[in-house]
């Protein structure tokens, strides 16, 4: 997802859909076409406040039947104890989804302890379909704040599973306190924005944790884009593995206690081991494959580690938002 500063920069990279607002003006119908033309998609963000529900209960058909248009990101909520106007807003604005005749995914965005809301709370409605999560994470952030995303991350892991959940890792990056950007530049972002292995790193951790979708919003100065294209090449790769189904296979890892979190897939004959270091020391770690016989790795993407492999064991370093991944063939599927 981008901004439209950088529309056609970031299509030619790889990027595939447009972060649309809905607010009271008209020009979302136009982006969504231009966006369509590109074979881009459009995820509109709003209608933000309950006082335009109105218009947008008179245009969501027309707006959000469109191919091109995946879904409606209502809002971003920040506490989970909000007011009564903004309870009523939410199941009024998933019933406008709900009524289309195209069926299209209601999404809700998160920060913080928000997700307790949706936990069991009296006031949610559950007469509606499935609506989405999303774990909004800010990445990319220079200094001491920078990695902000662990502990959301992990909340996903409380979410109900039968909910579709977007994890929205973001890609901006805030400028220093000691920093001066020259005013031809955007002037709430970091000129030394030139490290994105938090951004893959934290992805994965959500796919690990159980996200079913990734949602960036790549906000950079002039020519940043650049720096992304080998991770908008690597998503478009790996995308089927994330969405298929988990490998019946018992995974352990030593030592006890490793901040190396694991998820094992198969697709297409192949198992593919995804891993993420969640802390900030390096991590060494030794990850067993139980009950399989001639395990033959490869791993993707040439990424810095130690790798070896004994038996069905795999062995390995994972650095500061250290993150490998590991294609496995057993003798019997070879």
């Amino acid at each position: 997802s981008v901004n439209i500063m950088d529309w056609d920069e970031a299509i030619d990279l790889g990027a595939n859909m447009y972060r649309g607002y809905y607010r009271e003006i008209d020009q979302y119908f136009e982006e969504r076409d231009r966006a369509w033309e590109k074979n881009a998609y459009t995820l509109t963000i709003g209608p933000l406040t309950p006082d335009i529900l109105d218009r947008f209960e008179s245009e969501a058909e027309s707006l959000l039947v469109h191919p091109g248009f995946l879904g409606c990101y209502g809002k971003q909520f920040y506490y989970w104890k909000i007011g009564s106007d903004y309870i009523n807003y939410r199941k009024r604005l998933e019933k406008i989804v709900a009524g289309l005749s195209s069926q299209r995914l209601g999404i809700w965005g998160h920060h913080d302890s928000s997700f307790l809301y949706d936990r069991d709370e009296p006031d949610w409605p559950v007469t509606d379909p499935p609506v989405g999560y999303c774990y909004v994470k800010i990445m990319g952030r220079p200094g001491s704040a920078w990695r902000n995303a662990p502990y959301l991350t992990r909340t996903e892991m409380v979410l109900n599973p039968h909910r579709f959940k977007l994890a929205e890792v973001n890609y901006y990056a805030a400028f220093h306190d000691d920093e001066v950007v020259p005013l031809n530049f955007l002037n709430n972002q970091s000129m030394r924005a030139d490290d994105w292995h938090g951004l893959r790193n934290e992805s994965y951790l959500s796919i690990i944790y159980g996200a079913t979708g990734l949602y960036h919003w790549v906000c950079t100065q002039k020519g940043g884009l650049q720096r992304l294209r080998g991770w908008f090449q690597e998503l478009n790769y790996m995308w089927p593995v994330f969405v298929a189904d988990d490998a019946q296979i018992k995974v352990e890892i030593q030592p006890q206690g490793s901040k190396v979190d694991y998820r094992l897939k198969k697709w297409q004959g192949k198992y593919y081991l995804l891993t993420a270091n969640r802390d900030e020391p390096t991590q060494h770690a030794a990850i067993k494959i139980n009950g399989q016989e001639g395990m033959k790795v490869k791993k993707l993407f040439e990424l810095p580690g130690s790798l070896s492999v004994e038996n069905n064991v795999i062995r390995d370093a994972w650095e500061k938002y250290g993150t490998h991944v590991y294609e496995i063939e057993f003798a019997e599927n070879r």
